[in-house]
């Protein structure tokens, strides 16, 4: 069985941090599937934004309770995976510059900065990239403003 060529891509911020000194710590995988399974998913949502995006412990603080909080409990046993790609992700630009697919890189207009430059770095790597910015917007427009996200999408998809 062969799978369908893929003719356009969509990433939302991908997880590249470039000009972060520090590493994210090699145990943080481990750490958060122990807490998945010491059912403990407030700790790994709260572990996990502090440790991998690396948001401030004010801006998670400000999260809990939320409904977007509560979105992110709901996929807290993907977190374990996110952040081995996390860490083991190394930017290869040549190889970025053969995807020569049509590329929209989605980016939060109230998300970090971190996100802005990792978003324009990849999209400087890839030839056929654009970036859509999506007003007041951060990581989680799937669940803020579903609408938003999906017109967005709609929109480059019938073009391309």
């Amino acid at each position: 069985m062969t799978g369908l060529p893929i003719r356009r891509l969509v990433l939302y911020e991908p997880p590249y941090f470039p000009g972060v000194e520090e590493p994210r710590a090699s145990d943080l995988p481990d750490r958060l599937f122990g807490l998945i399974r010491a059912a403990k998913l407030d700790d790994a949502v709260a572990t996990f934004l502090l440790e991998g995006p690396r948001l401030p412990p004010t801006a998670v603080e400000a999260r809990r309770g939320t409904p977007m909080w509560q979105e992110a409990l709901q996929c807290a046993r993907s977190l374990p995976y996110d952040s081995i790609i996390q860490i083991s992700f190394k930017l290869d630009p040549g190889r970025l510059a053969d995807v020569r697919i049509p590329t929209l890189l989605l980016l939060g207009g109230a998300s970090s900065p971190a996100m802005r430059v990792g978003t324009e770095v990849i999209a400087g790597a890839l030839p056929n990239a654009q970036i859509v910015v999506m007003p007041r917007q951060e990581h989680v427009a799937m669940v803020s403003a579903p609408d938003l996200l999906a017109d967005v999408v709609k929109a480059f998809l019938a073009v391309n």
